[in-house]
C-alpha cells in the first residue's frame, strides 16, 4: 500500500514537471515576452478551441482514457503525445519519490 501512495504522489509531481515543460516549449515566446508566471496561464485548456477543461478532463490519463482521446467542449482529438508524456511523468516521479524515500 505503501508503495501505490510513493506512485500516486511521485506521479502527480511528475506529472505536473511535465506540464509545465510542455507548455513551457509551447510558450517560449510569450516567456520572453511576459515572464514564466504569466505566460504559463490560463491554467489547463483545451488545444483546438482554447476553453478551459473542467477538472476530471484534465487529470492525467485519467482524463485522456475517459474521453476516449476527444475533447468535450469541442470533440478535437486529443494529441497522443499528451497520454505518453503524463504518463512518463507519472512513471519517472514515482520512481523519484521512491528512489529519494529509499535513500533517506
Amino acid at each position: 500500500m505503501t508503495l501505490v501512495i510513493f506512485f500516486l504522489v511521485g506521479g502527480v509531481v511528475g506529472t505536473c514537471i511535465a506540464a509545465l515543460i510542455d507548455r513551457a516549449i509551447d510558450r517560449r515566446a510569450a516567456i520572453a515576452r511576459v515572464g514564466w508566471w504569466s505566460a504559463m496561464r490560463p491554467a489547463a485548456h483545451c488545444d483546438a478551441c482554447r476553453r478551459p477543461l473542467r477538472r476530471l478532463d484534465a487529470t492525467p490519463v485519467i482524463g485522456w482514457l475517459h474521453l476516449d482521446g476527444r475533447a468535450r467542449c469541442c470533440g478535437a482529438p486529443i494529441p497522443v503525445r499528451h497520454l505518453i508524456v503524463e504518463t512518463l511523468g507519472f512513471v519517472v516521479g514515482g520512481i523519484g519519490v521512491l528512489g529519494l524515500l529509499l535513500l533517506l
